[in-house]
């Protein structure tokens, strides 16, 4: 409808007149291409975690970290990310993997406001296809905790990947931080 007061069309006229053209539109699968899954990951040790797919992430450098009183070691303390207390945790510390505490400048904030957490990370994190991974049907090692969380593991240039659900685990560890 157009509007005889200023001879516009309303807006929802407007935006509704466009169409997308048809030659544009891109299928893959119907020329049989395989599609790539591009994800990011970081190194944790030797071990290698997916970032959640959806999952907004942003690495903050070296971000002056507050630590908590009467919390356990991988509890690193607080950040303030935008008037956000977000928990910083040491995952080679969590997880078992080192016994010494990391002194990464890297934190690796995971999720947004009130359930975001971070991990501090060694270096940035990478992009991963996936789509070019060997699945493994078996989880290849025995952490504590973790396993719960597993959704599926891959192998890439000698690292076991995980993809796992941050979410979940990251709410069983917060449990387990005070002493």
């Amino acid at each position: 409808m157009i509007n005889t007061e200023n001879n516009c069309l309303d807006p929802e006229s407007a935006l509704s007149r466009f169409k997308k053209p048809e030659n544009l539109l891109i299928n893959d699968h119907a020329e049989g291409k395989k599609t790539a899954i591009n994800r990011y990951g970081f190194v944790v040790e030797n071990m290698g975690l997916l970032i959640s797919e959806n999952t907004l992430s942003e690495v903050v450098r070296n971000k002056n970290i507050c630590p908590l009183p009467n919390t356990r070691k991988w509890m690193k303390g607080l950040i303030n990310i935008r008037g956000n207390l977000v928990p910083v945790y040491d995952l080679s510390l969590l997880l078992g993997l080192t016994s010494v505490s990391s002194n990464y400048n890297n934190v690796l904030v995971l999720g947004k406001g009130v359930r975001s957490v971070a991990v501090v990370i060694e270096g940035l994190p990478r992009q991963c296809n996936v789509s070019d991974w060997h699945k493994m049907v078996d989880f290849p090692c025995d952490i504590p905790g973790l396993k719960d969380h597993i959704i599926e593991v891959y192998m890439s240039d000698k690292i076991v990947w995980m993809d796992f659900n941050q979410h979940s685990f990251f709410e069983s560890v917060k449990r387990n931080v005070v002493m």
